[in-house]
C-alpha cells in the first residue's frame, strides 16, 4: 500500500473536521475512501474528543454562530454557575436570554455548554485547542511549502536524469565503436596491421611536414608584405626625386594655387636674388591657367615649397 503523505494527512484531517464527508474529501485530494477513514481513526486513537470537536465545528456553522460566541457562551454559563443558576433555572434563563438577545439563545447556549464539555474532557481551555489547531495548520502550511520545494527538486533531477541518459548513451556508442575497431582489428592479419600502422606513423610525419610548410609560407608572407610595403616607400621616394631632377633641369619650382590648387610653375632664382626679393619685400606673380586666378608668392613660399620637395626624397 502506497505510503500517503503527512501534508496529505493534515489536510484530510482539516476537511473532516470542517464538516465535509468521506466522499467529499476523496473527491478533492484524489485519496480512497479507505485511505481517509484509516487517517481519522489514527486521529480519534491520538484525540478520543476529535468527533465531539468536529460535531461542535459543524454546528456553529450551521447556526451561523462564530467561535466568539461559543466563547461568550462559555463564560456566560461559567458566570451562571457562580450566581448559583443551576440547570433546573436554565429554562427559564434562556428564555429571558432570548428575549433579551435574539431567537438563537438556546442553540447559544447549547453551543457554549457543548465547549465547555469539550474542554473538559480535553484538560484545556478553547484558547489552547485554537492555538492547537493554528498550530495544525501552519505545519500544514509548512508541509506544503516543502511539497512544492520537492516537486521542484524532482523536476531538476528529471533533467539532469535525462543529461545523464544522454550521456551514457553516448559513451556506449563510443564503446560499441571501439570495440568493433578491436574485432576488426583481430581480423586482419599481422602484416596488414603492422603495414597501417607504418602508415599511421608516416601520415604522422606528413602532417609534421605539412605544418612546417604552413609556417615557412606564413613567414614568406610576412616577408613579401614588408617587401612590399618598401617597395612603395621606394616608389614614392622616387616620384619625388623625378620631381625634384625636373625642377633642377627645367630650373622652376611647381607651387599649389592659392584658389584651386592647380600646379602653377615658377622659375628658380638664386639665393642672392631671394635675399633681395626679401630684402626688398617683392613676390612673384602668377596667373593659374586652371582657374585665371592671379596669386602672390612670397620668396619665402616658393622656398617653403621648395624645402617640401627635397625633404619628400627622403
Amino acid at each position: 500500500m502506497r505510503k500517503i503523505p503527512e501534508n496529505v494527512k493534515s489536510e484530510v484531517l482539516r476537511l473532516w473536521l470542517n464538516g465535509l464527508n468521506y466522499r467529499d474529501i476523496s473527491g478533492k485530494l484524489c485519496v480512497s475512501l479507505g485511505s481517509i477513514s484509516s487517517i481519522i481513526n489514527e486521529a480519534r486513537v491520538k484525540s478520543p474528543d476529535l468527533d465531539e470537536l468536529r460535531e461542535l465545528n459543524v454546528k456553529l456553522k450551521k447556526l451561523g454562530l462564530s467561535v466568539l460566541d461559543a466563547i461568550r457562551g462559555t463564560r456566560l454559563l461559567e458566570r451562571m454557575e457562580e450566581l448559583g443558576v443551576g440547570l433546573p433555572e436554565l429554562d427559564s434563563f434562556i428564555e429571558v436570554a432570548s428575549r433579551m438577545s435574539s431567537e438563537r439563545g438556546s442553540e447559544f447556549i447549547e453551543s457554549a455548554l457543548r465547549l465547555l464539555e469539550l474542554e473538559k474532557r480535553m484538560g484545556k481551555t478553547y484558547d489552547e485547542i485554537v492555538k492547537d489547531v493554528d498550530g495544525m495548520e501552519s505545519r500544514v502550511r509548512e508541509l506544503r511549502a516543502e511539497a512544492d520545494r520537492l516537486r521542484k527538486d524532482i523536476e531538476v533531477l528529471k533533467v539532469d536524469k535525462a543529461k545523464l541518459n544522454k550521456d551514457a548513451e553516448a559513451m556506449k556508442n563510443d564503446i560499441r565503436k571501439m570495440v568493433e575497431a578491436k574485432d576488426k582489428l583481430k581480423k586482419m592479419d599481422l602484416d596488414k596491421l603492422e603495414t597501417l600502422i607504418c602508415f599511421a606513423e608516416n601520415k604522422m610525419l606528413m602532417e609534421a611536414e605539412v605544418k612546417r610548410l604552413r609556417e615557412e609560407v606564413d613567414k614568406l608572407s610576412r616577408v613579401k608584405r614588408e617587401l612590399e610595403k618598401e617597395n612603395d616607400r621606394l616608389a614614392e621616394k622616387g616620384s619625388a626625386l623625378f620631381t625634384l631632377k625636373a625642377m633642377l633641369e627645367r630650373k622652376a619650382i611647381l607651387v599649389p594655387c592659392r584658389n584651386c590648387g592647380y600646379l602653377i610653375s615658377l622659375p628658380l632664382r638664386t639665393r642672392r636674388a631671394y635675399n633681395d626679393m626679401i630684402s626688398r619685400g617683392l613676390a612673384e606673380v602668377a596667373r593659374c591657367i586652371y582657374c585665371g586666378y592671379t596669386n602672390w608668392f612670397s620668396p619665402w613660399d616658393v622656398l617653403i615649397n621648395l624645402a617640401w620637395a627635397l625633404i619628400s626624397t627622403g
